[in-house]
C-alpha cells in the first residue's frame, strides 16, 4: 500500500513512530513522505496531540516530554533568575508613556513590572494577574482592569472565562507577554492551555506585542504555540541570551533589547 493510501490510523501511526524514532518533524517533511497535503498532515499532528501522544510546534512536532512537570507555582518561580528578570523589568517599564493603555500577563518576569508603573500618570493596565492588580491597586493614577475567571492558583491568574466582551471595548497599545521557550524556528511557545486563548487574542488586538524572555528560555520549545517568530516585534532579555539567536533574531527584524543586570541602562541590539 502506498504511503498516500493509507489509512489515517496507519499514517498516524507511522508518524508518531517517526517522531519518536527523530525526536521532533516538521508538516513539510511528513507531507512529501506520506504525499499527503500539509493540511492532511496538520489534521494527523492536531489528533496525535488530543491523544496525548505528541507535543504541537509551530510548523511540526516534538515528541511528548512524558516526564513533564505541572506548572511551579508562582511564588517559587518568582525566586528564580531574580535579578534577570528585575533588569529585564526595569527597561521594559522605560517603554511605558503616561497616558498608555497596555496588557500586563501574569508572570513572575511582568509582575516584577508594577513598581516601576505606579509613578505613572493616566496609564491604563489590563490584566489576568491578581499579583499585578495588587500592587498597582496602591496608585490613585493607574486604572486597572481585570479579566475575570477562575482562578488559577499555580498562577495566581484568572482564566478559563469570557474576555471578549471587555477587550473588545479597549484599544491596547502595546501588550507585555512572556512565553516558557523561545526558538527561531518555533517562536514563542506556552505551557498553559487554559491561558494560551486570552494570550492570543490580545496579540491579535495590540498594536505592538513586547516579549520579556529571560535567557533561560531561549532554544526551548514548550507546549503550545503561542506568536510565530516573523510576528514578534520586540523581545527584552539579558545578557545571558545566546549571541547566535539574538544575531539572528535581529537579522529578521526583531527589535532585541538586552538589560543590563547592574543599572537601568540596556542596549539594544536592533
Amino acid at each position: 500500500m502506498t504511503a498516500n493510501k493509507m489509512y489515517k490510523v496507519e499514517r498516524r501511526k507511522k508518524i508518531l513512530e517517526l517522531i519518536k524514532r527523530n525526536g521532533r518533524a516538521t508538516v513539510e517533511e511528513l507531507s512529501n513522505s506520506f504525499g499527503v497535503s500539509g493540511v492532511t498532515v496538520r489534521g494527523d499532528l492536531n489528533e496525535l496531540y488530543s491523544q496525548g501522544e505528541i507535543e504541537r510546534v509551530f510548523g511540526g512536532a516534538i515528541l511528548l516530554d512524558k516526564e513533564s512537570k505541572p506548572e511551579i507555582p508562582f511564588t517559587l518561580r518568582k525566586k528564580r533568575q531574580q535579578t534577570e528578570k528585575k533588569s529585564i523589568a526595569k527597561v521594559a517599564a522605560h517603554l511605558i508613556n503616561d497616558g498608555d493603555v497596555i496588557f500586563l500577563e501574569g508572570t513572575t518576569t511582568i509582575a516584577e513590572m508594577a513598581p516601576h508603573l505606579i509613578p505613572k500618570h493616566d496609564l491604563t493596565v489590563i490584566t489576568n494577574s491578581l499579583e499585578i492588580a495588587y500592587q498597582l491597586a496602591i496608585s490613585s493614577n493607574v486604572n486597572v482592569i481585570t479579566i475575570g475567571g477562575r482562578l488559577k492558583r499555580e498562577t495566581l491568574t484568572l482564566v478559563g472565562y469570557s474576555f471578549d466582551n471587555i477587550l473588545k471595548e479597549i484599544n491596547i497599545g502595546k501588550a507585555f507577554i512572556s512565553a516558557a521557550g523561545f526558538t527561531i524556528e518555533d517562536g514563542l511557545t506556552d505551557i498553559s492551555p487554559e491561558e494560551i486563548t486570552l494570550l492570543r487574542r490580545v496579540i491579535e488586538m495590540s498594536k505592538e506585542v513586547i516579549a520579556l524572555i529571560d535567557s533561560t528560555k531561549w532554544g526551548k520549545v514548550s507546549l503550545i504555540p503561542l506568536l510565530e517568530t516573523h510576528k514578534n516585534g520586540t523581545i527584552i532579555s539579558d545578557f545571558a541570551a545566546p549571541q547566535s539567536m539574538v544575531k539572528l533574531a535581529n537579522e529578521l527584524g526583531i527589535r532585541t533589547i538586552i538589560a543590563s543586570t547592574s543599572d537601568t541602562s540596556n542596549q539594544s541590539t536592533s
